[in-house]
């Protein structure tokens, strides 16, 4: 954590470096994380944060590489919170972190595919995300966007197309050469910063389809599913999100022997229940619980209204 980076006229951002790893095992730990405890248990909250991309950043071309950014969930107190999915002998207790939300940019099909912006899910219970009406399953073991080699994730692309200004993500048009759009202004990997925003919601009941999760770039909403059981029909009670993290494990290898290293900047982060009719800021927000999107604890004056925090949660 360090001034070299930073949104605002000063301050510090949170940087993590990626390096290409030697072979196609073992390469995902190629990153660094920070986490944070929070103070209670909550079963509906924002996370948003401003990131920032090396304008040099590459990705492979060789593997399908994938860059974490993000996670938060519900630790159960028990084993290393840094190994969040460590299998135990007992299916109902499988991995530390349960329900969790990952936040991600992959290129799949061995690098060649379109940038996908994902979230990717698992659930409480045996981790299996059960059927949700409306839908095929939560999981197909055949396809990207279904669920992991090991049964543990279930990894959903965006909705929609990525087309248009500020939108695109395709490769031919704004990726030239494997780089992450950094001659497209606008583009997420264009130099500059580009808010990260997603919303939490937990399912009423356990098994209940009626979790929600969205995620926006920039204040676009590119990823929503509204029928998420977190909490499955095997979880004894509601968890609630108790922990949020940055970075996050990387696979990436390049060939470019020239650039061994880059790097992801995180700033402003705030974690905070729903905006209300009630607080300050409403007038000015989206009026769906988020914050405005010119909101900036790096950029607030002292005499400038801040948003209501929720009981024993700090905002930045």
């Amino acid at each position: 954590m360090n001034s070299s980076v930073h949104y605002g006229p000063a301050g510090k951002s949170y940087i993590t470096y990626s390096e290409s790893p030697l072979s196609t095992s073992g390469g995902w730990g190629s990153d660094s994380i920070i986490m944070k405890n929070l103070p209670g248990e909550y079963n509906e909250l924002f996370v948003r944060v401003k990131v920032r991309f090396d304008k040099d950043w590459k990705w492979g071309t060789t593997a399908s590489p994938a860059k974490k950014f993000l996670r938060f969930g519900h630790y159960v107190g028990h084993g290393d919170p840094w190994d969040a999915n460590e299998n135990n002998d007992n299916p109902l207790l499988k991995g530390h972190m349960k329900p969790q939300v990952l936040e991600d940019l992959a290129k799949w099909a061995g690098g060649a595919s379109d940038i996908a912006f994902e979230l990717a899910i698992r659930c409480n219970g045996y981790f299996a995300c059960p059927e949700v009406p409306g839908t095929k399953q939560y999981f197909n073991p055949t396809c990207y966007n279904g669920i992991n080699a090991s049964n543990s994730t279930c990894y959903f692309p965006p909705s929609g197309s990525y087309g248009g200004a500020g939108t695109d993500f395709t490769d031919a048009a704004w990726n030239p050469g494997g780089r992450l759009f950094a001659d497209s202004p606008g583009m997420i990997g264009d130099g500059g910063w580009h808010i990260w925003e997603v919303y939490y919601k937990s399912n009423s009941a356990p098994g209940a389809n009626d979790g929600k999760l969205r995620g926006w770039i920039d204040g676009v909403l590119v990823s929503s599913f509204e029928t998420v059981p977190f909490n499955d029909s095997n979880s004894a009670s509601l968890q609630g999100i108790n922990i949020v993290s940055l970075g996050g494990n990387a696979y990436n290898q390049y060939s470019y022997t020239g650039y061994e290293e880059h790097w992801v900047a995180y700033d402003d982060l705030v974690v905070y229940t729903p905006l209300t009719s009630a607080d300050a800021l409403w007038n000015t927000s989206p009026k769906d619980g988020r914050l405005p999107h010119s909101y900036s604890p790096s950029m607030i004056s002292s005499d400038a209204p801040a948003p209501k925090s929720p009981k024993n949660l700090r905002l930045n």
